[in-house]
Formats: structure tokens, C-alpha cells, sequence
């Protein structure tokens, strides 16, 4: 697991490797001309960029999209059970959770 120890302007990311990854690592860096420190930062860079993304991203198939712009221009009917609900949050002045 990496660890990150604080500094006043910068922190250094510290991580254990087996020897074959760390090998594999100077490997693409020199092959991309660049010190191993700078290809770790650029790729883990990326990478984090990449994840933070697709959390954040919400994406939708064709089908879902239509299926929900279709409840949105026809919404189900509102049923009595619902109703009844919405005028007890009302009458208690929204909602009460017992726990």
C-alpha cells in the first residue's frame, strides 16, 4: 500500500514493488525518455483522473435514456397510498423517521 508523507509544498508518494514491476517501470520509462518519478506521476495522474471520471459520470444507454424522459413526459398516475402518505408529511410537517 502507498503512503504519502506532508510537506510544505509538495508530498512524496512512497511504494513497495516486486523487482520484476520495478523493472517493467524503468523499462517504459526509459522508453518514454523519462525519469521512472515523472512516469509514475504522469500515469498515476491519469489514472486517478480516469476513476475520479467515471465516478462522477453518470451515463445512460439509449434505452435508459428514453425510458426516462418517457416518465418524465407521462408520469404514472398518483395512487391513494402515495396520496395518503403525502398528507401525513404534511400534517407532521415533513418527514419523520422513528428509529
Amino acid at each position: 500500500m502507498a503512503t504519502v508523507e506532508k510537506a510544505s509544498k509538495s508530498s512524496r508518494l512512497v511504494s513497495r514493488a516486486a523487482p520484476e514491476v520495478i523493472e517493467l517501470v524503468q523499462d517504459a520509462a526509459d522508453i518514454m525518455g523519462t525519469s521512472v518519478s515523472d512516469f509514475l506521476r504522469e500515469i498515476a495522474i491519469e489514472r486517478a483522473r480516469e476513476v475520479v471520471t467515471k465516478h462522477e459520470k453518470f451515463e445512460l444507454s439509449l434505452k435508459g435514456q428514453a425510458q426516462i424522459m418517457d416518465a418524465i413526459m407521462n408520469p404514472p398516475p398518483i395512487n391513494e397510498e402515495l396520496l395518503n402518505i403525502a398528507r401525513k408529511m404534511k400534517e407532521n410537517g415533513g418527514i419523520n423517521i422513528q428509529l
